[in-house]
């Protein structure tokens, strides 16, 4: 597939009425048929994926699932973190003054407790 990126959509079509549904495609890759379709160098991701034997409450159950566990995995990458170990991994610059840090961390120092150590 040409030009992919993170906002990538695509379309899957059930099979016994028709119904479409958008998805990242990140999400739908995890579906091996749909990645053996997205993969093919033909593919336009305004195209959408027919998903033979599949009906759409089986569809919208198995999208729901992974869009779950897709975001399951960011959650447990980040649990128990600090704030500075969260920036380092994402890349996130801090707009806050060191003073303004600070205070924050006092104002909010429940949150910080039982946070792991920065590896």
């Amino acid at each position: 597939m040409a030009a992919e990126n993170a906002n990538t959509m695509i379309l899957l079509k059930s099979a016994n009425n028709g119904n479409t549904f958008e998805v990242s495609l990140k999400i739908g890759k995890k579906i091996l048929i749909v990645k053996a379709f997205v993969e093919d160098e033909s593919f336009v991701p305004t195209t959408a994926i027919p998903l033979q034997n599949v009906n759409s409450f089986e569809l919208a159950l198995a999208i729901e699932y992974l869009n779950f566990h897709h975001g399951e995995t960011v959650a447990n990458l980040i649990e128990n973190k600090s704030v500075h170990f969260v920036r380092n991994l994402f890349g996130i610059v801090s707009d806050f003054t060191p003073e303004e840090e600070e205070r924050l961390f006092q104002e909010t120092a429940w949150a910080h407790e039982d946070v792991d150590p920065d590896v």
